[in-house]
């Protein structure tokens, strides 16, 4: 029992390393030019595969969230757990307002700084911490549910869920874009609610220890991009790229994530080396994932300026072609380095103030 419990343990450091690396890979899209440039060629097509490979790295860590947290319940020791979000996240923002720079000549004013680091805009990767504040508060009401109905319900309210959620943000699109059945239409008011599904999801999988052949895992995974990136080309033959069918409450994304979740975490590492390693990166998501909006605010401003900048031309294949295995490396160990940095301070920082305060009330107690 221990030894299947490790493995299960290495297998999800391994998926939140991997979702920590995806998100870096998936902001190389966002700070280049793929989204202004159409699927005409080889290279833009393998550029848009990987790209729906490596937006799978919000999912992930959601179904992480699910897979980690269905047991816990409504307790005051638990509801304190936030503070490991927001207290790294406060003391990160306040780094990216000190270290970023401005957008505009004007400074940043006091209470604007304040304001920011409350509305989650200091850190503009900061979203997920706003996002994932609600679904902690939620986890232990949601786990009442996951604890109280059988595996058939459970069944039930999954696909529900993605009747309500997913359906509308995969096929409206399509929908929209085929004149003969653009009349069509799924109700999609409650789209915006995929970090519950992925929630209910993840804690399923590990309700259950659902297993899937890796075979299966692999031929999903590989037919659901092939057919996402043949979908996107095909609707935007005429328009260059854009956002459809690549919401996070996409069917095809779901499906595509969950099956990597089940390839991934089923897995595990022989060599200790990376076993230690991948621990590490997972114990750092959260700080990778805001430390990255510096490095990439330093990294690419550098790389736009100095080689394919207006300056310096290239088209978004070469810029692929010759940087992606630059970029991509030099923001993920440069944000790694910064979370361990911080780490490393934090821990010392917090063992000196419970050493502090352990003794302050010795003392108390003494006289």
């Amino acid at each position: 029992m221990e030894e299947k419990r490790t493995r299960r343990s290495a297998g999800i450091d391994m998926t939140k390393a991997s979702a920590a690396l995806f998100v870096i890979c998936v902001h190389f899209s966002l700070n280049t030019n793929y989204y202004n440039t159409p699927i005409t060629d080889a290279n833009m097509f393998v550029q848009s595969c990987l790209r729906w490979i490596f937006l799978s790295a919000v999912p992930l860590f959601l179904i992480c969230t699910g897979y980690l947290n269905y047991k816990n319940t409504i307790s005051r020791s638990y509801y304190l757990k936030i503070f490991r979000v927001l207290i790294p996240y406060v003391l990160i923002s306040i780094l990216c307002l000190i270290l970023k720079k401005p957008a505009g000549d004007t400074p940043v004013s006091f209470q604007q700084a304040v304001f920011s680091i409350f509305n989650f805009t200091a850190d503009s990767y900061s979203w997920y911490v706003n996002m994932y504040i609600g679904l902690f508060l939620l986890a232990p009401l949601l786990n009442v549910a996951l604890n109280t109905l059988d595996r058939k319900k459970l069944r039930v309210l999954l696909g529900t869920l993605i009747f309500v959620i997913a359906l509308p943000a995969n096929f409206n699109p399509l929908f929209n874009n085929i004149h003969k059945i653009s009349y069509l239409y799924f109700p999609d008011w409650w789209q915006g609610f995929y970090p519950i599904l992925y929630y209910f999801i993840g804690a399923y999988i590990s309700k259950y220890q659902i297993k899937i052949r890796k075979s299966i895992c692999f031929a999903v995974i590989a037919i659901l991009i092939l057919l996402q990136t043949g979908l996107q080309m095909l609707l935007n033959r005429y328009r260059f790229n854009n956002w459809a069918m690549s919401d996070y409450s996409s069917l095809f994304v779901i499906a595509e994530s969950l099956a990597l979740f089940l390839l991934i975490y089923s897995s595990d590492l022989k060599s200790r080396f990376l076993r230690r390693a991948t621990k590490c990166i997972s114990t750092l998501t959260l700080e990778i994932f805001l430390f990255s909006n510096i490095t990439d605010s330093y990294i690419y401003p550098y790389f736009n300026s100095h080689f394919f900048g207006p300056a310096n031309p290239l088209t978004q294949e070469k810029i692929f072609k010759y940087y992606f295995l630059l970029i991509v490396p030099l923001s993920f160990l440069s944000s790694l380095l910064m979370s361990f940095i911080f780490h490393k301070l934090y821990g010392s920082c917090e063992k000196g103030l419970k050493a502090l305060a352990y003794m302050i009330s010795k003392r108390r107690a003494t006289h």
